[in-house]
């Protein structure tokens, strides 16, 4: 195999490996966190690169090892387990909050009931170590409960491939690219934060129809936290 192919079928496994639902939920955790933080550019940069490298990070770290027997331990494995029931709960209280204040019609009452993203000039205290502690936290959780879900049986063939070869360097290059690809739906959600809270004109769009979306990330969160809770019960 050529390096194209691994960087190619490394890029295609992580973004494969990164969509089930025990990392969608944490990518609407995500959001919010970055809807409590993102009071300015910098705090949202911050949560932003801390939550994927620690994503990156891990991912990294897991897939190198090929195995990570302690993962299938069965007290851990119930940990990890109640972690997921711990995340339905918290993506049920969003939806349930967001369905309130769209019931409430408080949309555009106050700026205090706004994702801070779409607050412009907005002035907040530095707290760094929050930002920087709860985004390691939930980099972490997502790695832990993407251990819940089924991975593409490929990227064990080419873990194969690769230690037999010996090409450490390719072998480095291969999961790191793999690390970043699985942390592709988080860096999309990042990315458009970001941009919203630079553009005065996204974020007046998004301020227009504030209902709707609180309407649609209700359900979201609500039907995303019913899944879990089912994915706790059948497995």
């Amino acid at each position: 195999m050529t390096l194209l192919d691994y960087v190619v079928a490394a890029i295609a496994l992580g973004i494969n490996d990164s969509f089930n639902p025990y990392v969608l939920s944490m990518v609407l955790c995500f959001s919010a966190l970055l809807a409590l933080q993102g009071g300015t550019q910098r705090h949202i940069a911050l949560t932003g690169k801390c939550t994927i490298g620690t994503v990156v990070v891990l991912t990294f770290f897991f897939s190198w090892r090929e195995n990570t027997p302690w993962l299938e331990h069965p007290v851990v494995s119930h940990v990890i387990r109640f972690l997921s029931l711990g995340a339905a709960v918290v993506l049920l209280t969003i939806g349930y909050l967001l369905l309130r204040q769209w019931r409430q019609g408080k949309g555009h009452a106050s700026t205090q009931s706004l994702p801070l993203f779409l607050v412009e000039n907005m002035k907040t205290a530095e707290k760094n170590a929050g930002i920087v502690f709860f985004s390691a936290m939930l980099g972490m959780i997502t790695v832990l409960l993407s251990s819940l879900w089924p991975k593409d049986q490929n990227i064990y063939i080419f873990h194969y491939f690769l230690y037999i070869s010996g090409n450490v360097l390719l072998a480095v290059l291969f999961f790191i690219l793999y690390g970043l690809s699985f942390a592709f739906p988080l860096m999309v959600v990042w990315g458009t934060i970001s941009y919203i809270k630079s553009s005065a004109k996204a974020r007046n769009d998004f301020l227009r129809a504030i209902s709707w979306l609180r309407i649609c990330f209700s359900a979201l969160f609500v039907a995303v936290g019913l899944g879990l809770v089912y994915l706790f019960i059948v497995t």
